[in-house]
């Protein structure tokens, strides 16, 4: 057998390795996201407008929290072991200490606003009973970070699958079989309830990487390198200082792609933030594929060909731009040709009003699918700082133009600022990946 036919078999199994890794991913965040699909359409179906609008702006508030638990130390930690392999290990106990301070900051603020908001009991309730769901997600994305690290993809496959799973199934045990089982308050225990799960899986998880406890993978093997000496840990102040950019770009993110449930909550009402939020959950569905593969896959790898393999670097994005302008483009027609049916026959008639809505919203489909490519370039080397910039640019305009049009145009304002929204997020991507990461390229 010669070299070339030996370097093609080679290639065939990294390729066949890396389609089942994506495929196993990809599978349980499909089923993850059809649970989460599946429990959305049970709460519309259950909960009057009002009541499910009031849960989700809840729901969304505490998760616009999340980003500031531990401000991206999840997503700096592929950073760090990508570029550094064993030596980041010096990053991990002094994360878990600001993750432990950021933690209680968050719950305060929580507590603060649930009293000092001006709401009624119901809101101040729900937003209490939610406290643990702040801990648990930030466990779950701490664990998602680990598993990455170790190209354990089965395990995160599970990982990311039971949270939804488990909620679907406490969520249909109670609407069909507990008769006293109270809508709004119940379903608020129910996702507590869960999170506390995550809570106590994800700190035995962290327990053993504080430990030194994980096999990192594509680096030298541990016991070659070091043993984790007390003089290459790292001052808290030095993980803030480094992790600012990932905490920044999450908090960010989810302004400009989910403050409009929360702002139409408040600027607008309850009712119409239940509707908007209907066609919204389409959309997220419909964003599963690219998060997938940018997210969950490729993150890690991309962080170590940007230092080791500059070539294969720049055809995955290359490659990668041109298939997901192409998948989201037929994911925008389906949507788009299907609205009527997917609103009326899987949330009722009660939200005929969000078919419009999705119809609008399915534009942002083939614009955030190329954006997850080209985002996904900025994370690594240097360019983090850049990518929080342009995100915080348009969380900026999203914010601005919402307090402007909402109190009048309600969710079809929304829905347009969206659009507006995250078409400026890739033209301004585009514009900086192409003139900072690739010119060399040129």
């Amino acid at each position: 057998m010669n070299i070339l036919a030996l370097k093609n078999i080679i290639n065939s199994t990294r390729i066949f390795t890396a389609g089942k890794s994506i495929a196993k991913l990809w599978s349980s965040s499909l089923l993850s996201a059809g649970f989460a699909f599946l429990i959305q359409i049970l709460l519309a179906r259950y909960l009057q407008p009002e009541s499910y609008g009031m849960f989700m702006s809840s729901l969304v508030l505490i998760t616009s929290l999340v980003p500031l638990v531990g401000f991206g130390v999840h997503s700096y930690w592929l950073k760090a072991f990508g570029n550094e392999g064993w030596e980041a290990m010096g990053f991990v106990k002094s994360s878990f200490r600001f993750l432990t301070r950021s933690a209680f900051i968050g719950v305060v603020a929580i507590i603060l606003w649930a009293f000092l908001g001006g709401h009624n009991s119901s809101t101040k309730l729900v937003l209490l009973i939610l406290l643990p769901y702040l801990l648990g997600q930030t466990f779950l994305e701490l664990v998602n970070a680990k598993f990455q690290l170790e190209e354990r993809f089965t395990a995160l496959a599970i990982w990311q699958l039971m949270p939804n799973l488990l909620r679907l199934v406490l969520l249909n045990l109670c609407f069909l079989l507990v008769d006293s089982f109270s809508g709004l308050l119940g379903v608020s225990f129910i996702y507590s309830s869960v999170s506390i799960v995550v809570c106590i899986y994800g700190y035995r998880e962290m327990k053993k990487m504080l430990n030194g406890k994980f096999t990192l993978k594509g680096h030298i093997p541990k016991h070659t390198t070091l043993n984790f000496p007390k003089k290459y840990e790292k001052q808290t102040w030095e993980v803030i200082r480094l992790t600012w950019p990932f905490g920044l770009g999450s908090l960010f993110h989810l302004i400009y792609f989910q403050s409009d449930i929360i702002l139409l909550r408040y600027l607008y009402g309850s009712s119409e933030a239940g509707i908007y939020s209907v066609a919204f959950t389409v959309i997220t569905a419909s964003l599963l594929l690219p998060s997938v593969i940018y997210q969950k896959f490729l993150l890690p790898k991309l962080h170590r060909w940007s230092h080791q393999n500059l070539d294969l670097f720049h055809r995955v994005y290359k490659k990668g731009n041109l298939l997901m302008l192409i998948m989201g483009s037929f994911a925008m027609a389906v949507v788009f040709l299907s609205a009527d049916g997917l609103i009326h026959y899987l949330f009722g008639k009660t939200y005929t009003e969000a078919v419009f809505l999705l119809k609008i919203l399915s534009l942002n489909i083939p614009i955030l699918f190329v954006a997850s490519s080209v985002g996904s370039v900025l994370v690594t080397q240097e360019h983090m700082s850049l990518k929080v910039k342009i995100m915080g640019v348009v969380a900026l305009l999203n914010i601005v133009l919402n307090i402007i049009v909402l109190p009048k145009y309600g969710g079809l304002g929304a829905a347009c600022t969206t659009v507006m929204s995250n078409l400026l997020l890739l033209s301004l991507y585009f514009y900086s990946a192409e003139k900072k990461v690739f010119n060399k390229h040129k």
